[in-house]
């Protein structure tokens, strides 16, 4: 999985058979998504998880039996519940569905016992829903587990100045029901806070349930008789189902969807408000019904949406045609996902609105697979002010000022993407009317086709590609025939970087592999184009189209051809770069498909020996992005399971001076007071190791801060002794304006051995002075240790991370300075841990840290199978520091200096490294030829204790042989180098 930890990339407007982006999309939230206001959309104490398959879980939750997880699941999350994500009715709904279509009942039984396999497990203690996802995917019997997104209604208030319903005649929906059928009605559920079915405007058309309907055998309303007439799971369902009831904190189902909240209602008549009736509005759909689905409270304040999947399979299960959701959050759930993945494959066509925060953000459930996601626009086709907009949005629609339907016979203007979504539903269902041959895929394709142009529209030309293929145009579309109509669309692709590494470097040159389909008639000489319209930090390589073929109707095609980009050298670290697959033939663009690619990450890997582990640029180990934890490989041995949950360097003397990244004060985020001086990047062979990593960060933008500059080496060694451990030297420097008589630096590290991180110990050996961790249940799995290397004097504290208050503090609420300072400077605070989810800090000083001087802080990691294997590895780890420097004391006949890569081809750098006891303000660093004439000053000045480097450039040396000497009070050393063509 290297690959997809390393190389983030993202294809839309796929056909919802390609299941294969999941993992993807989810790195795309940590990306794109990471700002608190959006980590924050979770519901809190909750989590989904994914059993694997044929767990006895599964068979308990469905009998109404507790299951229990064991001991370790409650050390993490306390006492908890677990309950099915989605019912049982539905599931067994979804068998049933498919047991009636010709040879597709194994589908049917595959997709409920995929859906049988989600639960919700709710939780008292305060650990982050994120951070408890991580710890429960690491269990065997878990497939995946995630936060469960706490979703929102997407709509603005306005008053009623706007035209009425100009919507309409903006869509031409006048005209389209000129051709729309008139005798077929198509059933379109409304997922929202239900909507008011006795409404002058909306009774009409207002669906009914026939199952539930008229009066059973006993003669009674089987409206009202407490049965399930038609067999689905639900009562009495006969206008529909409400899963909430009165509120959203206390779910009460019941068989009216009747809402509280007037959102629903709005949404609803927008659809379906009645033609020609003489009262009120009209909606956008002829000859529809629409079923009120209700997931959101009835409080007029209440904008949560909950059991809003479970609405949208209940609609598909009903059969509804489209089914609407003007709601979403910008949390990615690979369970939501699954959801829709089983309503589309039932046929139904799912559109979503895009979010109303004027950003470039993904909003789900408009950006999953297979839904259309809607935009909103002015009366103008102007994106309107709120709408969100990303390469993935598919349609833009009228949702500003938009007059519908109110509860109680009312009426009143909304504006927002929970408008404009709706417009696009009655569309959609008077489209699938006219072809109802369409697959929901070849629905959007075919809005998409006969969209009208918007981006040289005002505001628009800065919007490309980016509110959707054009505005919908209901005439159009209902009038062109499929055979008039071409749309193509990415299926599946790979990208291969150029080093092989599997992270997009500035200036790299990569190749994107397709997989493509026809969603609508034949196409000839079609031809594909890879475009960057909004950044120049990638540079496709391809100035014309490349031809790919002719392809018939709804043919899948992999691509013998690949397209080229360039990463350009300007790229920002950590960029997210919007990219568009653009399909032509000779006369007519086929449609695109956005690309988000992620560039120049700030996180490296190392694997030169049994250790895998994830490095930054600012300071952690591990990983890049806590709590989500995807970038990055975490520490891993000999190719084992991940054991590294968190890693972070902390540098301070008291709570307002003290610098850190790791989990801040509230436990869900890091904390960010290094900001990276240059990105981490990897040297193979380095000047000592076979691989070394090198980042520089700082704390200049951090209040409270230390005051620190830090040098970051990680080396890995392969030779016998040293091939299980990574050394790791911090060379600090005092930026701030005072000398510090008392200060101190350590690791945090939160260490998983096994499942969750239960069953874990750590404890202080003070016979080799170690700092260990251990699982005390599974004696097989591998111990870790981190030693200090330098002379300092060690501090340790073991912590119980579920645990509160001042005394045993725990992380899971948090880990406030404070604590993190209790840990840091107190000397052996506690030795051992109790057994259980476990972390450490182990640190060193104090130290003498004077003004504009360097200290070095140096440790090793170490991994071995027992404790006396792990203190006769840290006896050799520091026998061999001693000797190379690593331990932080130079010896004059031991010191170390080199220069690499030796020979050097004429043109590129080489790099040179020594070590020094102590700063040095007067040194010189030459290079002299072989006749003894100096040729190049590289530096010259101050030197800092410690590891120094300086780099050479070769481009104006002769081939031949020089001598690199460096002079200063700790003596003369010199290398002899060669220069090569």
């Amino acid at each position: 999985m290297r690959y997809v930890s390393s190389l983030f990339v993202i294809a839309y407007s796929q056909p919802i058979a390609c299941f294969s982006m999941v993992r993807y999309v989810l790195i795309l939230l940590c990306l794109v998504c990471s700002c608190e206001a959006l980590q924050a959309q979770v519901v809190p104490q909750t989590v989904v998880i994914k059993l694997k398959a044929h767990h006895p879980a599964i068979g308990m939750v469905r009998s109404g039996v507790q299951p229990d997880f064991g001991m370790a699941v409650e050390q993490i999350l306390g006492r908890y519940t677990t309950q099915s994500y989605i019912q049982q009715s539905l599931i067994d709904g979804v068998r049933r569905h498919f047991a009636d279509r010709d040879g597709e009942e194994m589908v049917g039984i595959a997709m409920a016992e995929s859906l049988e396999r989600l639960m919700v497990i709710r939780y008292t203690h305060a650990i982050s829903p994120r951070i408890a996802a991580q710890k429960l995917s690491a269990m065997k019997e878990i497939e995946y587990a995630e936060p469960m997104p706490q979703h929102t209604l997407f709509f603005t208030p306005n008053d009623p100045l706007a035209a009425q319903q100009y919507h309409l005649n903006a869509i031409r929906a006048l005209d389209a029901w000129d051709i729309a059928s008139s005798t077929a009605s198509i059933l379109v559920a409304v997922t929202d806070s239900g909507f008011d079915y006795t409404h002058q405007d909306l009774s009409a058309n207002a669906y009914t349930n026939p199952g539930e309907s008229g009066t059973d055998t006993q003669g009674r309303d089987r409206r009202t008789n407490g049965v399930d007439d038609d067999n689905n799971g639900f009562i009495d369902d006969w206008r529909g189902w409400d899963f909430i009831g009165a509120s959203s904190n206390t779910p009460t189902p019941d068989n009216d969807p009747r809402p509280g909240n007037s959102h629903g209602t709005h949404v609803a008549g927008i659809i379906g408000a009645v033609i020609n009736n003489n009262l009120g509005v009209a909606g956008v759909a002829r000859s529809v019904r629409v079923v009120g689905i209700k997931c959101g409270g009835d409080n007029s304040g209440d904008r949560s949406i909950s059991f809003g999947f479970n609405a949208i399979l209940y609609g598909a299960l009903l059969r509804a045609s489209v089914i609407n959701a003007s709601w979403g959050s910008s949390t990615y759930a690979r369970s939501e996902q699954e959801v829709i993945y089983t309503a589309t494959r039932m046929g139904t066509l799912v559109v979503a609105a895009a979010g109303n925060d004027n950003s470039d953000v993904a909003f789900y459930p408009g950006l999953y697979d297979g839904v259309l996601s809607v935009s909103s626009v002015l009366s103008g086709d102007e994106k309107s002010s709120f709408s969100n907009y990303n390469v993935a949005v598919k349609l833009a629609m009228p949702g500003t000022n938009i007059l519908s339907t109110f509860p109680n016979n009312q009426y009143q203007f909304l504006s927002g993407t929970s408008m404009a979504s709706p417009v696009a539903a009655g569309l959609a269902a008077m489209l699938r009317a006219r072809f109802p041959q369409y697959t929901p895929q070849q629905v959007i394709a075919h809005l998409q086709a006969t969209s009208d142009p918007i981006y040289t529209i005002g505001v628009n030309v800065n919007f490309r590609d980016q509110l959707g293929s054009g505005r919908g145009n209901a005439f159009r579309a209902l009038s062109t025939p499929t055979a008039n109509l071409k749309r193509m669309s990415v299926v599946r692709y790979r990208i291969a970087d150029a080093n092989g590494n599997g992270i997009l470097e500035q200036g790299e040159r990569a190749q994107l592999f397709l997989t493509v389909r026809n969603q609508l008639s034949a196409a000839t000489g079609v031809r594909v184009l890879l475009d960057s319209p909004f950044s120049l930090a990638l540079a496709p390589s391809l100035t014309v189209p490349t031809a790919i073929g002719d392809f018939s109707a709804n043919e899948e095609r992999e691509l013998t051809v690949s397209l080229s980009f360039t990463v350009s050298m300007s790229a920002p670290e950590n960029a997210t770069i919007q990219a568009v697959v653009r399909f032509s033939d000779a006369s007519v663009s086929m449609g695109n498909d956005g690309l988000l690619i992620q560039v120049n990450p700030t996180f490296r890997t190392m694997d030169s020996n049994n250790i895998t582990m994830s490095l930054n640029s600012e300071a952690n180990i591990g990983f890049n992005d806590f709590p989500d934890n995807v970038q990055g490989e975490g520490f891993v041995y000999r190719g084992g399971e991940n054991l590294l949950y968190e890693g972070a360097l902390l540098v301070g003397n008291a709570i307002d001076t003290l610098s850190d990244n790791a989990r801040s004060d509230g436990g869900a985020t890091r904390n960010t007071d290094f900001k990276r001086s240059a990105v981490v990047r990897l040297q193979s062979p380095g000047g000592l190791a076979p691989l070394e990593g090198y980042a520089e960060f700082d704390d200049r933008n951090s209040a409270g801060r230390a005051g620190v500059q830090v040098r970051q080496t990680a080396y890995q060694f392969r030779q016998s002794g040293l091939e299980d451990c990574v050394f790791l030297s911090y060379a600090l420097r005092n930026t701030s304006n005072r000398s510090r008589s008392r200060m101190f630096a350590g690791l945090y590290f939160d260490w998983d051995i096994g499942p969750l991180g239960a069953f874990n110990q750590a404890f202080y050996d003070s016979t080799a002075q170690l700092a260990v961790m251990q699982n005390v249940r599974d004696t097989a799995l591998p111990m870790i240790a981190t030693i200090l290397l330098t002379p300092q004097t060690i501090n340790f504290r073991a912590i119980d991370n579920p645990s509160s208050g001042s005394s045993n503090f725990g992380v899971y609420d948090g880990f406030t300075r404070a604590e993190k300072i209790l840990s840091l400077t107190n000397g052996i605070s506690r030795a051992r841990s109790s057994v259980g989810d476990d972390s450490y800090m182990l640190g060193a000083g104090p130290f003498v840290f004077p003004r504009d001087t360097s200290v070095n802080v140096n440790f090793a990691i170490i991994v071995g199978k027992t404790l006396q294997e792990l203190r006769i590895k840290a006896n050799a780890i520091r026998q061999y520091a001693s000797r190379t420097g690593l331990d932080g004391v130079v010896r004059p006949r031991e010191t170390f200096f080199t220069a690499y890569p030796d020979p050097v081809e004429r043109g590129q750098r080489m790099t040179i490294e020594f070590m020094l006891t102590e700063q040095e303000r007067t040194a010189v660093l030459e290079v002299y030829n072989i006749i003894g004439e100096r040729v190049m000053l590289l530096a010259e000045g101050t030197f800092f204790a410690g590891l120094n480097r300086v780099e050479m450039d070769t481009q104006n040396l002769a081939s031949g042989i020089y001598v690199i000497v460096y002079r200063g009070q700790a003596g003369v050393f010199s290398q002899k180098v060669i220069v090569a063509r």
